[in-house]
């Protein structure tokens, strides 16, 4: 048994080195082949991953079908575990076993490393370069028609027709790769932005001794902070922006802590912390309120409040 056990361990050992030899070779070549793949999907690079991944899962299927032919066969029955020879070799049996699960552990986490070691611009990067390309082409289009230069008023993240001045000739604006990508990327640079909110709205949620008016208060801030940057870099798409924010702060009634129809006092408190609000969030916070209704709270009632956040927000 020991021997059969030794030569398991020196067989993994040795997998393990081969699964290390890998991922270095995988390490000192994986950014090169990210910043090459100019596929804005990055769908070449993460199918070079999944084949990286691949080789991974084949080492460990290896190991797994050696463990099930040779180990696996000398485990214990139930009845043998009662007596003493039995007891120690389920003992042998359990530490071999356990030892085994842990290596596989460490070589998933050694395949799911790699992708770790690629730097990938932030958003923030990327919402550069997009504007950094948007300005080298938008004094460079010309009239197919009469060749007048014709200006790009704003960053179209879609083909969009250009009317001539001159000649009247609708012309079509093809953006770039890179361009298409500018409404996704926006998105995601206001998250990168809102951190913090985020990270309050976290500690609340969590918190026991957070209501549940700070814990939807926390909320509305964030989201109305991811909006509000999403908003001012992409002008185009604000309203329907703003409809995915209400949607949004409405899933979050799907939660029976927060029932409005059931619970009119707790809409009532979250009424009274949204008509403080000045600017922007008011305004927004009035939309919202628009769009949930009344809910539990009768309607002239509710009216009223409405009203009033109106008057403040003139």
């Amino acid at each position: 048994m020991k021997d059969l056990e030794q030569r398991f361990r020196v067989f993994i050992e040795k997998l393990a080195e081969r699964a290390e030899s890998l991922a270095e070779e995988t390490r000192d070549a994986i950014q090169e082949i990210y910043d090459e793949d100019a596929d804005p999907y990055k769908r070449s690079f993460g199918n070079f991953l999944m084949g990286v991944k691949g080789q991974f899962k084949g080492i460990i299927d290896k190991a797994e079908e050696v463990f099930k032919q040779q180990i696996k066969p000398h485990a214990p029955s139930f009845l043998k575990t009662q007596t003493p020879e039995g007891e120690l070799q389920e003992q042998w049996f359990r530490k071999i076993h356990d030892d085994f699960e842990k290596w596989k552990d460490k070589m998933r986490d050694l395949a799911d490393s790699i992708e770790n070691h690629v730097k990938k611009p932030s958003a923030e990067e990327k919402l550069r370069e997009i504007v950094e390309e948007y300005n080298a082409v938008k004094d460079k289009f010309h009239c197919s028609q009469c060749g007048a230069n014709l200006e790009i008023k704003e960053l179209y993240f879609i083909s969009t027709y250009i009317t001539c001045p001159y000649c009247q000739t609708q012309n079509t604006f093809v953006p770039s790769d890179k361009m298409r990508e500018f409404e996704f990327v926006a998105k995601d640079f206001a998250e990168e932005k809102t951190r913090e909110e985020e990270k309050l709205y976290e500690k609340i949620s969590s918190s026991d001794a957070a209501s549940a008016e700070e814990e939807f208060l926390a909320y509305f801030l964030w989201r109305a902070a991811v909006w509000k940057i999403v908003a001012d870099t992409v002008p185009t798409f604000a309203e329907a922006n703003k409809k995915v924010f209400y949607r949004e702060m409405d899933d979050l009634l799907f939660d029976d802590e927060f029932d409005f129809d059931e619970k009119p006092d707790l809409y009532r408190k979250i009424i009274a912390k949204l008509s403080q609000m000045d600017g922007f969030y008011l305004q927004l916070a009035v939309g919202l309120l628009e769009n949930l209704g009344a809910r539990g709270i009768p309607s002239d009632e509710f009216g009223k409040y409405l009203s009033e956040m109106k008057n403040r927000g003139v």
